[in-house]
Parts: C-alpha cells; structure tokens; sequence
C-alpha cells in the first residue's frame, strides 16, 4: 500500500489550530505504522488537545513500552514551544528505518507529543487582532460548581489576603524569634572575630554594622535571629559590598 509523501512542515511560522491539526493528521497518514492521533480532551472553548502517539506499532502497543512525554504551548504566547515538538516529532519520524539510535528508540520506546496543550490561549495569540495572556481564555473565578477541598473564600474572614508559610526543613529562611514576622537569610551574617553583625540599611541607603544575636543555622543559607534586628528593617544580604559603600559614603 503507498502512503503519502511525510508531510514538509515550516518552523519559521506558527500554525493555528485547524492546521497543526491537518498537518498532524498528514503525518499519521504518511506513516500510519509510526504515527497515531489522539485527543486527550477539549478545551474551555472546545478545541481538541491533541496527543500525537509515535511508536513503531509492528513491535508492540504504545502502552506495553516505557513512554516518554513532550509537551509545549502550556502558556498562550509560548508558540516556539509548540514549534519544537513539530521539529522533534519530523526528526522522528525521518530517522527511522535510517539512524539506528531512532530506529532502535521507537522500535522499544514510545514518545507522546502534545504540541500544543493550550490550543484556546494560542489561538487568541495568533488572532488578527492577537491579545497575550499567560494561560487560557477561560475567566475567573470559574463558573462550574467548586471542587471539593478547593475553596475561593476569605477562610478566616478577616477581610486580609495573606501570604503562607509553609515549613520546610531545607528552607532558605527562619523565622526571628523575638518577632517571628521577620525572616532572615544566613548570607546576611557578618562573623568579625567574636562579634556577629548585620549590615543594616537605612531609608537613605546608607549601611550601618549592628551587632546581632543569632541562634539556630536551619542550612548553609538560613539562620535564626534572635536579638538586634527589628522588623521592617532592611538588611544587606552582601556585607562586602555593603562594608566597601559604607567606607566610600562621605
């Protein structure tokens, strides 16, 4: 049976849907063996999610062998993405039957390509009159009923939008403990013979050395202040350049 010529994509231009589309399917038909098309769902707007399956089928199922994925376009501009999974599944498909690392590569192995996971954003990017977001075109807060655990409120109901923290024993920072509302990172520290000080920077940019009191280092970037620093204060987290602009300052 004679298949089509493996289709000639262009990577100096960014397809739309309908044509990644099309152009997907070209090269399912000229290597049917190779190649396959799925999609793995459709987009607020309703377009298809494509997946291009690429295995060498007369070896076996893609689901009986280990698997590799590719995707690009998850944000809305990030077309080159999107440009190089078609490079990646062209060179593929070329190669095998001629370049023995191909060859041997999806005689044993699967790849899944999702060139474009965010088709909707794309489409917006590439219009006449083209709008950059970074996701989908989908808004928020979303209209369909809340996922259960997911909840968009006010959780204490104090009126305030605060920022987390979120334990972590490799963590960069800890707490003060004598205002556990200021973090300080270790490279802050200056260790002066017995004397352990922060350069701290004051409203007109001027550093001035003040000795601290630290307790617990939690890694080689975080330690614990516990006495010298108060919050609100800005610290220089490089006192050689900050020791060298104190000495130049008049």
């Amino acid at each position: 049976m004679t298949h089509p010529a493996t289709p000639a994509p262009r990577f100096d231009v960014f397809y739309r849907h309908d044509a990644l589309t099309r152009l997907l399917s070209d090269y399912v038909a000229a290597h049917p063996q190779l190649v396959s098309l799925q999609s793995i769902g459709r987009s607020h707007e309703g377009r298809d999610i494509q997946v291009v399956v690429v295995t060498n089928t007369r070896t076996g199922a893609d689901t009986d062998k280990p698997a590799f994925w590719v995707d690009g376009n998850i944000h809305a501009a990030e077309l080159t993405a999107s440009t190089a999974c078609l490079y990646f599944l062209d060179w593929l498909v070329r190669g095998h039957g001629h370049d023995e690392r191909i060859t041997r590569l999806l005689d044993t192995r699967t790849i899944y390509l999702c060139p474009r996971l965010n088709p909707d954003g794309a489409e917006l990017a590439l219009a006449e009159r083209p709008r950059h977001i970074r996701s989908s075109t989908r808004r928020y807060p979303f209209d369909e009923p809340p996922v259960e655990g997911l909840t968009v409120q006010d959780i204490d109901g104090d009126g305030r939008v605060l920022t987390m923290r979120q334990r972590d024993p490799h963590g960069g920072w800890k707490k003060c403990a004598s205002d556990p509302r200021l973090m300080v990172p270790r490279e802050a520290i200056v260790h002066r013979s017995e004397v352990t000080a922060v350069y701290v920077v004051d409203t007109s940019g001027r550093p001035s050395l003040r000795q601290v009191r630290t307790g617990t280092a939690s890694d080689e970037r975080a330690v614990e202040v516990l006495a010298g620093v108060r919050a609100g204060e800005a610290v220089a987290l490089d006192p050689v350049a900050a020791g060298a602009l104190r000495v130049a300052s008049p």
